[in-house]
């Protein structure tokens, strides 16, 4: 029995000890598996067919953002592109007794707003745009600028984004002698990541300086593309295509020298890297004699339907037109009775467009296009005097339902309303002086596809800053005058497109990647 017992244990140790080993030979074999799949997979690419495809852009949207702080750019006093003395003294380039005044202001909801000389240097001390009452309802804060040495930079801050609030400012310089006789006029500009423009003939004598800042803290590089009059297509331009603008710097070029002997360009500037502002100082010698100087601001997105408010009686004007394809563009005088057919054209795609239209006839208020498809189009005025000439640009535009216009010191306007609907409008434009306090409301009613002028005195006495509340097709903006240039019988065109108070929004693309470990 005991002999028994004794072999049943020697055989389960055995059995115990066999499968003791089998565990150990399985569990080496598993770990050699494991490793030559682990080496296999870093070594080796797996089918396509087992991988699931990460997806970039099927979760792609395009958000608008809006904007609590931005800046504009006011650009400074009329000044020569080439100040160096060359030759006798009796043919050197002068800007005359050239004189100046800017206007700032903040309408509604805005925390603050500051004005920096621009470039704005380590150690700037900003003015700031205050409200000379506050318990009063108007809730506009003003600051009156000088451009004589510097452009002018704004930074503003809001507390809100509501149509109706924003900061707005111009800039108007003048002169009886020199080079630069006549005027010119600007609103501040928005940064913004492309601008175009249209611009006049690149002849000789005719000087277009692109002007391009970067109030940013990183600098960034531009693409500048020329469309011109002579065949369809981007033009190869005589100097470089591409500008570097340093963080809180500017950039200059010449169009007139980059594109010449063309009747009109049609110019865009991409900044690649942050928000730029830019503009474009345009200055035009006959000989001797001067032929006038103007700022050219940035033109609004590409419409059917557009208006350039500000063409009056008397002056002489070419349209510049840009479409991306063919298109017929009915241009028609705005009267306070109505449109009156001016000229029909076909505009070939890609290719500028100059269309002479003559002298402005009697009751003209504006410019009014009509197309079949959508374009870029922007007026130049002209006036002439004895030996002299000026001329100012008007910009097409479609209309905004909350906007504003300041009129800077020294100088007079009256405005221009154009409706661009088939429906008569009654708009609400608001005045104040030029500390911000109201002096007065008035409703002016503009029948439908017809023009209104209005004197700023018949808001309000004193009134230099106005708002105006609209329906989306009511375009609007204000021709100037000086005294000086007026007693002194030097004729002078320029004009101040109104500016937005709708709030300002950037688009913010966001991708879903599935390559992305949240």
């Amino acid at each position: 029995m005991s002999q028994e017992l004794s072999n049943r244990k020697r055989g389960g140790s055995r059995r115990h000890t066999a499968s003791k080993v089998r565990r150990v030979l399985v569990a080496l074999l598993t770990m050699v598996v494991i490793l030559a799949a682990f080496a296999a997979l870093i070594v080796l690419k797996p089918a396509g067919w087992l991988v699931d495809s990460p997806s970039v852009t099927s979760g792609t949207t395009v958000q608008h953002v809006s904007q609590t702080q931005y800046g504009l750019l006011c650009p400074q006093q009329m000044t020569l592109a080439d100040d160096e003395n060359f030759g006798d003294s009796e043919y050197q380039a002068t800007a005359g007794n050239i004189a100046s005044s800017a206007l700032y202001a903040a309408f509604g909801s805005v925390y603050g707003a500051d004005v920096y000389d621009y470039p704005v240097a380590d150690d700037a001390q900003p003015g700031e745009l205050s409200d000379s009452d506050l318990l009063d309802s108007a809730n506009v804060k003003t600051l009156a600028g000088d451009v004589t040495k510097s452009a002018q930079y704004i930074d503003a801050k809001l507390l809100e984004t509501k149509s109706g609030t924003g900061v707005i400012g111009s800039m108007a310089s003048w002169a009886t002698s020199g080079d630069l006789k006549g005027m010119s006029a600007a609103s501040c500009v928005p940064t913004a990541l492309s601008d175009t423009f249209l611009l006049p003939a690149t002849q000789t004598g005719v000087t277009e300086q692109l002007v391009v800042s970067n109030p940013s803290q990183k600098s960034t590089s531009l693409d500048v593309t020329v469309y011109g009059t002579k065949h369809a297509g981007k033009l190869s331009l005589s100097t470089s295509s591409t500008l570097t603008v340093a963080a809180g710097g500017q950039a200059t070029l010449d169009i007139a020298a980059a594109a010449p002997g063309q009747q009109g360009v049609y110019v865009t500037v991409s900044s690649k890297e942050t928000p730029i502002s830019s503009v474009v100082k345009v200055i035009r010698m006959q000989g001797l004699k001067p032929q006038g100087s103007d700022v050219v601001l940035p033109l609004q997105a590409a419409a059917l339907t557009q208006a350039m408010p500000g063409v009056v009686k008397g002056d002489a004007v070419t349209a510049l037109v840009f479409a991306q394809r063919s298109t017929t563009v009915t241009l028609s005088w705005v009267t306070d009775e109505g449109r009156v057919e001016a000229k029909t054209v076909t505009v070939p795609g890609n290719r500028v467009t100059a269309v002479d239209l003559g002298n402005a006839p009697d009751g003209t208020l504006g410019l009014f296009a009509d197309a079949t498809s959508e374009i870029n189009i922007q007026a130049t005025v002209s006036q002439s005097g004895s030996g002299q000439a000026d001329f100012a640009f008007v910009p097409g535009e479609s209309g905004q339902q909350a906007s504003g216009l300041v009129i800077p010191s020294s100088t007079s306007a009256s405005l221009q309303l154009v409706n661009l609907s088939d429906n008569d409008q009654t708009v609400t434009v608001r005045g104040f002086d030029a500390s911000g306090k109201a002096t007065g409301s008035k409703k002016i009613q503009v029948d439908a596809t017809t023009g209104v002028s209005v004197d700023p005195e018949d808001i309000g006495a004193g009134t230099q800053m106005l708002t105006c509340r609209a329906g989306k097709n009511m375009v609007w903006g204000a021709r100037l005058s000086q005294t000086s240039l007026s007693s002194g019988k030097v004729a002078q065109a320029a004009y101040l497109p109104a500016s937005s108070l709708e709030p300002q929004s950037r688009e913010v693309l966001t991708a879903n990647d599935q390559r992305i470990v949240h």
